[in-house]
C-alpha cells in the first residue's frame, strides 16, 4: 500500500501506455493504483472495485510495463 500511496497522479504511465486511448474503456496504471488504495481501505466496497478492475483495466492491459519504466516514483507492477 506504501508504494501506491506514493503516486503523483502525474499521468507519465498513461502517456507512454501503448494500450491507454483517451475515452476508451482501458483506464491505465493510475486507475488500477486507486483501485488498490480503496480496496484496501473499503472492505464494503471491495468487491465492486474489483470488478471495476477487471473490465476497465485488467482486460485491457499488454503487460508492456512502459508505465513502470516510466515512473519517477518507482511503483512497482503489482
Amino acid at each position: 500500500m506504501y508504494a501506491a500511496g506514493k503516486c503523483l497522479k502525474c499521468g507519465l504511465c498513461l502517456e507512454v501506455c501503448p494500450n491507454y486511448k483517451d475515452g476508451s474503456t482501458f483506464y491505465g496504471a493510475a486507475f488500477a493504483n486507486d483501485c488498490y488504495l480503496i480496496a484496501s481501505r473499503s472492505s464494503s466496497r471491495e468487491n465492486a472495485i474489483k470488478d471495476s478492475y477487471k473490465t476497465n483495466f485488467a482486460k485491457g492491459c499488454s503487460k508492456s510495463l512502459s508505465c513502470v519504466d516510466v515512473c519517477p516514483m518507482n511503483i512497482p507492477r503489482s
